[in-house]
């Protein structure tokens, strides 16, 4: 049988291990948290950028939605359609949108 003061010498050697062990991950963590910190949103800007893009999409529908904007826009030229196929107009209005900001891209 071994004496007790080994027996808590290779006790303790495996505690002092086993810290090190914890302190080395525990590094890692804290590393990785870090660098997630450093990396982190600034969700105050995404918050802003939401609204902003939530209010032009309102404006969007809201400007698709005027019966009487979309027959000025029709009667002046912007589409001609002899069948008449006003329950299109917002495709209609959709591909007008696209192809313009095509061209200004």
């Amino acid at each position: 049988m071994m004496p007790m003061h080994e027996r808590l010498t290779r006790r303790l050697d495996e505690v002092l291990a086993e810290r090190d062990a914890l302190r080395a991950e525990l590094a890692t963590v804290n590393k990785l948290y870090k660098e997630s910190c450093d990396a982190s949103y600034d969700y105050a800007a995404m918050r802003a950028e939401n609204e902003a893009l939530r209010q032009d999409a309102e404006r969007y529908r809201w400007l698709r939605a005027r019966k009487d904007l979309r027959m000025s826009w029709y009667a002046s030229g912007g589409v001609f359609d002899p069948v008449g196929t006003m329950g299109n107009m917002d495709s209609l209005i959709d591909a007008a949108i696209d192809a313009a900001k095509g061209k200004t891209l």
